[in-house]
């Protein structure tokens, strides 16, 4: 019963999650070690620490966040945060 609504869950994050991998490994595939470093080192200051926040927090989103917050959804502005 359990692994099922867990399942269920994951069936629930999938599409969002596989579009991140997928634009992740666009963006990869496109820029190179030297720009990524760039913008996000050196004298970029804090602009390259809220670039690489607000990155990291959409692309490393953990599971076990994701999982529970997602049934919330139909509660109101969490879906924001969600997408």
């Amino acid at each position: 019963m359990t692994l099922k609504k867990a399942w269920k869950s994951f069936e629930n994050i999938l599409p969002q999650f596989l579009g991140v991998i997928i634009l992740v490994g666009i963006l990869l595939s496109i820029l190179d070690t030297q720009f990524i470093s760039k913008i996000i080192v050196g004298e970029s200051g804090w602009f390259g620490v809220i670039i690489s926040a607000v990155i990291g927090s959409i692309t490393l989103i953990p599971g076990f966040v994701a999982f529970p917050l997602k049934p919330l959804n139909r509660f109101g502005p969490l879906h924001l945060y969600l997408l």
